[in-house]
């Protein structure tokens, strides 16, 4: 309908932080070069990029159909070593009739982490038509986002203050969070969209022995 869903900072901030992604500890990918800083690493701007070059996230699995697409990406060598990330999966399954997309992340750990996934809908004005969604209102367009959590999942919606650019600047933006404090996690997401006024598809999630 000629709104963006999400907004992206492209590579302008560097910041993970910015991103719809993961942050682990509060600590973002190697391409953002605070992540080391915040691990006291003292690397200079050449150990930083070399280590970013290093890193091989990728695709893995890649379907496009003519009722859906699917898609694995894994991100696991996008974070810091030192953060012992053992698995960071993200599976994008693209329902085109319904206009939704559902976002599972398959996080696993070689310890205990707090683990933050972060979406930034491009509209600022959210609404919540019930308990678990979250609406977020644009010119031409309503969007949806569900996230199912158990009750160790701590899910805000709240502006906060981001560092833009490499100039010490900020800029205000909504940011909904799901958090979980584990050594592995599956969290799965639901995105969908329709034109104002119309109702987007809704996802009812069942947990059967684990599979979902």
């Amino acid at each position: 309908n000629g709104d963006w869903v999400f907004t992206d900072d492209s590579y302008t901030t560097g910041r993970t932080e910015n991103h719809n992604t993961l942050l682990v500890n509060g600590i973002g990918q190697e391409g953002d070069y605070s992540a080391t800083d915040q691990l006291g690493l003292g690397l200079d701007i050449t150990e930083k990029l070399k280590r970013f070059t290093v890193a091989q996230p990728k695709i893995i699995q890649s379907v496009s159909a003519k009722e859906y697409a699917y898609l694995v990406a894994d991100g696991t060598e996008a974070y810091p070593k030192e953060l012992g990330m053992c698995k960071f999966y993200r599976h994008f399954l693209y329902l085109k009739p319904e206009k939704m997309l559902l976002i599972a992340d398959e996080i696993e750990g070689e310890k205990e982490n707090t683990y933050s996934i972060r979406f930034r809908p491009y509209s600022q004005q959210s609404q919540m038509p019930d308990s678990n969604t979250y609406r977020y209102v644009g010119k031409n367009t309503w969007t949806d986002i569900q996230i199912f959590g158990d009750s160790d999942t701590v899910i805000t919606n709240q502006t906060e203050n981001l560092l833009h650019g490499k100039d010490g600047g900020t800029t205000s933006a909504l940011i909904l969070q799901a958090q979980k404090s584990a050594k592995n996690w599956i969290s799965i997401s639901a995105v969908s969209w329709a034109e104002n006024g119309v109702q987007p598809a809704k996802v009812t999630m069942r947990n059967e022995d684990g599979i979902y």
